[in-house]
């Protein structure tokens, strides 16, 4: 019997003319994948669709015929270790693109007051938890959907640094163009903790955060390998070169479009 993707077909020669349509199927449905991956043919739909159910437009097919002849917003994500200060990277992809900077922390403080599932958002912080990825997406979502974003475009700042984070903000189609994780040794980092009350403390603090960031990144590479880059630098920031050189990979177009390609590093 004929095997498709670990399936045999009991119908396997009883019809030789059946048996013939069903492998000429079979090659078309695997050229025509190879065809939608090379293309990004996947992302576009995505995009095409989110532009839909955002817009709500009254003429669906004018609308899209209008949307496919713009260039898109730019999508970016540039995320850092705890205790790495990301706002130099940050400002200046919003110098090269003008994108709205769209930062967790002010979307947490703005939501206090909201309930989540049956509690607030320090009940859902509470004995120092972190805050579900499910209502860390649905913050960013609303976020990214409003009018300034979708017409400027964006870029996340520090998000997202789980797995879960990342498949769910793709599910809600809010796929980045390019990702860059800045990389700095823990050491480093740990070291620019300034001194003061608590130094060591907040030092032994930064550090147990630091491990459990190196875990939950490396699921969340997997997910935009295709379309990623660590920057390494020296210090626990991004310093004028460093951005130069990441300004220059956004700009770049990825020579391998496929979704199992590693990321690069610099």
């Amino acid at each position: 019997m004929a095997k498709f993707g670990g399936f045999v077909s009991p119908l396997k020669n009883v019809d030789a003319v059946r048996d013939h349509e069903r492998e000429v199927g079979k090659d078309f449905s695997m050229s025509a994948a190879d065809y939608a991956e090379k293309h990004g043919l996947g992302e576009l739909m995505c995009e095409m669709l989110n532009g839909l159910i955002v817009s709500k437009p009254e003429k669906p097919v004018d609308f899209l015929i209008e949307l496919l002849g713009k260039d898109t917003a730019p999508r970016f994500i540039v995320v850092a270790p705890p205790g790495f200060v990301l706002e130099g990277a940050i400002d200046a992809v919003v110098a090269q693109y003008n994108v709205v900077p769209i930062c967790l922390a002010p979307l947490v403080e703005e939501a206090k007051e909201r309930i989540f599932d049956g509690k607030t958002i320090d009940e859902h912080q509470e004995d120092g938890k972190p805050l579900p990825d499910k209502i860390v997406v649905k913050l960013l979502s609303e976020r990214l959907v409003k009018p300034d974003c979708v017409e400027k475009g964006w870029v996340l700042d520090g998000v997202p640094v789980t797995k879960g984070q990342a498949q769910q903000l793709v599910a809600e189609g809010h796929v980045p163009d390019k990702v860059v994780y800045m990389a700095a040794p823990d050491d480093t980092i740990v070291k620019s903790v300034p001194a003061g009350e608590d130094a060591f403390e907040r030092k032994k603090a930064l550090a147990a955060k630091l491990q459990i960031y190196r875990r939950n990144i490396d699921g969340v590479g997997p997910i935009f390998s295709h379309i990623s880059k660590e920057l390494k630098v020296e210090n626990a920031y991004a310093e004028a070169d460093a951005c130069k050189t990441m300004v220059a990979f956004l700009d770049s177009k990825m020579a391998d479009p496929g979704l199992r390609q590693q990321p690069q590093t610099w």
